[in-house]
């Protein structure tokens, strides 16, 4: 299941860089917006309460991570790990601005720098694609997190519909390849996403690639717009 594209993480780390200043635009204009909506209801379905912990891998500028926090409250912690000194450096100035402490990290989430069921969750949103290994970035994430807590991954998938599935390799090949390019000025940042994205395997597989690690008493998808996106919660044994 490895995408084309060599998945060397300082390198996806140094891709992401360059496109962080525009990064957040990006991502709302491309899915008009639906993005705020599916972070809203990966972190609904991680089941947070008050005062527990939860960490968000490959967090980005932070959104997904904010949204936890605001779960677990001022007595509950949150850290968000990523490759890219740019994006944690942007994610630190947003929860300053929003009043929301969070604990950055700079590290590789294949090895996180936690120890065994020290969360009650942990997400990712959009970053599971660009791993050299997403199994194994999976069982990395269920490791941090305990008996009975939740691993949620927010992610692109393959659309059901032969006539859907079409329309959103055109729009990602054609529209967003251009338009990310001419924002970020980085063209190639947008070529590796549409080359991942078709890589990436549809709902029912994935879901079933996590299944079958062993690591889940359940497992859950919740397909978006078509199964063009996908919201996958795993219950940790």
């Amino acid at each position: 299941m490895t995408p084309p594209a060599v998945r060397d993480p300082e390198a996806v780390g140094a891709m992401f860089s360059a496109v962080a200043h525009r990064y957040d635009l990006v991502n709302h204009l491309m899915t008009c917006g639906l993005d705020i909506l599916w972070r809203y209801r990966a972190v609904e379905l991680a089941g947070l309460v008050p005062r527990v912990g939860a960490i968000d891998c490959a967090c980005g500028t932070g959104d997904l991570a904010f949204l936890l926090k605001r779960k677990v409250g001022p007595m509950g912690f949150v850290a968000g790990v990523d490759m890219s000194e740019r994006m944690l450096a942007l994610a630190k100035q947003k929860g300053q601005h929003y009043g929301l402490e969070v604990r950055w990290q700079l590290a590789d989430m294949l090895q996180l720098p936690y120890g065994d069921n020290v969360f009650a969750a942990a997400t990712i949103g959009f970053g599971i694609r660009n791993l050299p290994d997403p199994v194994a970035g999976i069982r990395e994430m269920a490791r941090v997190v305990h008996p009975g807590g939740m691993v949620i991954v927010l992610e692109m998938a393959q659309a059901q519909a032969a006539w859907l599935r079409s329309l959103q390799h055109w729009y990602i090949g054609t529209v967003v390849t251009r338009l990310g390019g001419w924002l970020t000025g980085s063209p190639r940042a947008y070529r590796d996403f549409h080359e991942t994205t078709r890589a990436f395997p549809g709902v029912k597989e994935f879901r079933d690639l996590m299944g079958q690690t062993g690591l889940f008493a359940q497992v859950d998808a919740y397909p978006q717009v078509g199964g063009m996106v996908a919201i996958y919660a795993g219950l940790v044994k």
